[in-house]
Formats: structure tokens, C-alpha cells, sequence
């Protein structure tokens, strides 16, 4: 099977997953995409003058988020609303509702709209039918860019095919067009059969995993459960605090299967993907490192489609509450999300302030280069942990009543002592992570060991 055959294929099969899926109110999708097929090829067509071209990414970006707003807003639309006789399509049902997979088919229109941009723009460029750089392969990372532009020629069969795409349309994890074209023409190459056997058998111990913490652990029952103000206002200090730990544990654990669960599936199919775990939510220390390594293909959409056009590093300060509320708003139009999205974005300002000036200011040379340097950036590490759980905690799991209800009952059943043990055991295991980070850096760099001072490297792995 061809490209041209294998394109058809994808669009037929996931058009009759969407309209199995969705039933009649598939129509209000394919509705989305395909007017925002036509107004962004319409936007773009030739001839456009060079002010109207510089309209288009923020035109494009505005009727996706009214479109989204109105959807969240309004929990989707019916068929009622639009015309009487229509009432009987809404009694149809849905086996999911198509208001909540929406979200990943706006980042995927978003996508194909700015890459046809982006496109456009350098059509002076040589271009390429295919994305390329879709991987460093020294780095192991996924880039957030490409080396040349995809042909600007529209290809409706290939948009509607990589809007749709089956293995990723539910949940992700999220390819840009670039490289979803790149796929078409050239399968992936980096997972052998042996390779996608053993990530399997990894899925599989995943899910055997989730079923053994649901049959012992309740920890997710109790903080979310229907009485679980309740339950939480009744425990102890120490309780809590385990409730809490292992409610973060299982919100991982689901998200770890069911991404690579599709991950999986699109790796059979030839289409690689960035995985989206990359650590355990027990490993995670850096507000700024841990959503690189959660959700990590979101954040690296993120990067490329908002971050890097509002200007990158050089407004850092002000874009990442520009990011964090967009996330807030792509995933729920609901206060709760954007205290979540606030309380990180409040966080990150003062690591990512130390992390610059440690790294830049002559003045800190000696501490970098001090024994008790590794000792501070534990100390940080332990503080961030705490401040990441409570912001994780608001936005996924008890939200901003529950956590004040969690903080005072801790306050009451907690001593000095058990509390100063408490902070020892994240102090410990900032220290554990700190290692692995190092180890980390030796093991991408064999010749580092002898060419660079210990404290270096103690330096890169606090970063």
C-alpha cells in the first residue's frame, strides 16, 4: 500500500470510528474541521497581501478558542438548538461524547493550520512532501521543529486523515502535521518488532500494576469519592499525607496507560510518537523540568505553537502564564483549572529566578563549586516537591476546598517531630533524584567524568 492508499485507508477507517463513536453529532466535528480546513487554505491562498498574511496565525488562533470556550461553555451543541424537527438526532446517544475529544482535535487543526503557515511563509525554502527532523537521535528528545517545510499544497485526504488519525484521535498523544506526513511516506524506523514486543509487555505490567493498587490501595476512592470532604476532614495528619501521595500515583499510572496503550498502537501502524512519561511522579523535584517529562508530547506542542511565537526565553516571564492558561482553558472552563494553572505558573517564577542567577552571576562561582551546594539544591528540591504535590492536588484531585481542608486537618494532626521527618524523607529523596540526574548527565556524555569537575556536573543536574 502506497502513501496515497495508505492515507485513504486512515481516512475511511477513523471517519467511520468518529461517526461510530459519536453517532449524528459527529456532524458538529467534521463541521469544525472542515471549516477550519477552509478558512485557513482561504486565508492563505495566493495573493495574499503581506499585512493580511501576518493576521492569519492570530485570526486562526481566535476562532479556535471561541470555538473551544463555546464548546466547553455550553457542554457541546444539539440538534434541537439549531432546528425543531433535528430534536430526534439528539435522543441518539453517544458511546463518547464528542465535546470531550474535541480538545485534541482543536491542537491538531492548530497544528495543520500553522505548519501551513509556517509553510507559506518559507515556500522560498527548499521544500520537502515530507516533514523532516522529526528526531534528534543523539539526544533522544523529539524536536519541537523542522528542518523544512512541509509542501504547501493543502492535501485534504492527508489533513483530514491526521485530524482523525484513529490510534491517536481519543487521546494523544499529540504529532504535529509535519511529522504525522513524514510517517505517511516513511515509517517509523526506530522500534523493531523486538522493541514494540517488549514495550507491550511494559504496557501490559502497567496495567497489571493498576489492577493490583485498585485492589489494595483506596487511596483515589477516598480523595474523590462522593463523601470525600468527608473522609478527609476525619483523618490524621499522617493519613493524609499517604492519601494524598498515592492519589498522585494513580492519576499517573492511568495517564502512563492509557497513552502508551495508544502510543503502542500508532508504533504498530509506523507513526512514532513522543512519549508522554517519561519519569515516575515520584521522580520529579523542578516545577520547570516536570512538565517536560509530563504529557511531554503537549508540552512540546506547547513549545512549538505558543511559547516560541510569543517571543520564547526572551518574555519567559510573561508567557508561561499566556501557556499555562491556555492549558487551564483547554482542559476544563472551570475555576478549579485555572488556580491549578495560576499556582504553577507562581511557583516557576522563583526556580526559574535562582536557577538564572546561580547559573549566570560571577558572585555564585564558589557556590557552585562549594560541597554544600549539592545540599542547597536539595533543600529546594524538597520545598518544590511539597509546592508541586499541593498544585497537582488542586487541579486533578481534591481542587482548592479540598486541599484547604487536607492543609488544616495536617496542621492539627501533625507535631513538630513528625513533620520535620516529614520534609527529612523529601529532603532524602530530592537527594536520590538529584543522583539519577547525574547519572543521567555521565551516561550522555562517556568523556564528561574526566573532562569536567564533579561540581559541573552536580550544577546540570540541579538545573
Amino acid at each position: 500500500m502506497g502513501p496515497r492508499g495508505y492515507v485513504a485507508f486512515q481516512l475511511v477507517m477513523s471517519t467511520c470510528f468518529a461517526v461510530y463513536l459519536h453517532r449524528a453529532y459527529a456532524a458538529f466535528l467534521m463541521g469544525a474541521l472542515l471549516s477550519n480546513k477552509v478558512l485557513v487554505e482561504r486565508m492563505l491562498r495566493p495573493g495574499k497581501d503581506s499585512v493580511q498574511f501576518k493576521w492569519v496565525p492570530g485570526i486562526m488562533w481566535a476562532v479556535n478558542m471561541g470555538f473551544l470556550v463555546s464548546v466547553r461553555y455550553f457542554d457541546g451543541f444539539h440538534f434541537s438548538a439549531i432546528a425543531p424537527w433535528l430534536a430526534f438526532l439528539d435522543g441518539w446517544g453517544q458511546l463518547q461524547r464528542w465535546q470531550i475529544v474535541y480538545n485534541m482535535v482543536m491542537l491538531r487543526m492548530i497544528s495543520y493550520a500553522m505548519d501551513f503557515y509556517w509553510a507559506v511563509r518559507d515556500s522560498s525554502l527548499p521544500s520537502s512532501p515530507l516533514g523532516t527532523a522529526v528526531k534528534d537521535l543523539e539526544s533522544d528528545d523529539d524536536n519541537t521543529e523542522v528542518s523544512k517545510p512541509v509542501t504547501p499544497d493543502g492535501g485534504s485526504y492527508k489533513t483530514r486523515a491526521y485530524i482523525l488519525y484513529l490510534p491517536l484521535y481519543a487521546a494523544g498523544p499529540i504529532i504535529t502535521f509535519n511529522s504525522f506526513v513524514t510517517y505517511v511516506y516513511q515509517p517509523q524506523k526506530s522500534y523493531s518488532i523486538k522493541k514494540i514486543v517488549v514495550y507491550a509487555v511494559r504496557w501490559a505490567l502497567c496495567l497489571t500494576l493498576m489492577s493490583l493498587y485498585q485492589h489494595f490501595c483506596w487511596a483515589n476512592i477516598i480523595a474523590k469519592g462522593s463523601d470525600s470532604a468527608q473522609n478527609l476532614a476525619d483523618m490524621t495528619g499522617p493519613n493524609l499525607v499517604f492519601v494524598s501521595l498515592f492519589s498522585l500515583f494513580f492519576i499517573w499510572l492511568k495517564f502512563v496507560i492509557i497513552w502508551r496503550f495508544f502510543r503502542l498502537w500508532a508504533l504498530c501502524d509506523g507513526v512514532e510518537t513522543p512519549e508522554n512519561m517519561t519519569r515516575c511522579v515520584f521522580n520529579n523535584y523542578s516545577c520547570t523540568q516536570f512538565w517536560r517529562s509530563w504529557h511531554r508530547s503537549y508540552n512540546q506542542w506547547l513549545i512549538r505553537y505558543i511559547y516560541i511565537p510569543l517571543g520564547g526565553t526572551k518574555y519567559k516571564f510573561l508567557n508561561i502564564w499566556v501557556v499555562f492558561t491556555f492549558v487551564a482553558v483547554w482542559h476544563e472552563l472551570q475555576l478549579q483549572m485555572l488556580q491549578w494553572a495560576w499556582a504553577v505558573c507562581a511557583m516557576m517564577i522563583p526556580e526559574i529566578i535562582v536557577s538564572l542567577t546561580i547559573q549566570k552571576q560571577d558572585w555564585a562561582i564558589p557556590l557552585r563549586h562549594s560541597p554544600w551546594y549539592k545540599y542547597l539544591c536539595a533543600l529546594g528540591a524538597a520545598m518544590n516537591i511539597l509546592l508541586l504535590m499541593s498544585a497537582n492536588l488542586i487541579g486533578f484531585s481534591y481542587g482548592s476546598n479540598g486541599l484547604h481542608i487536607v492543609m488544616n486537618s495536617i496542621k492539627k494532626g501533625f507535631s513538630s517531630g513528625p513533620s520535620l521527618a516529614l520534609f527529612l524523607a523529601f529532603l532524602c529523596a530530592a537527594h536520590v533524584m538529584l543522583y539519577v540526574r547525574q547519572q543521567e548527565a555521565l551516561r550522555r556524555e562517556p568523556s564528561v567524568e574526566s573532562a569536567v569537575p564533579m561540581a559541573s556536573m552536580k550544577m546540570a543536574a540541579a538545573e
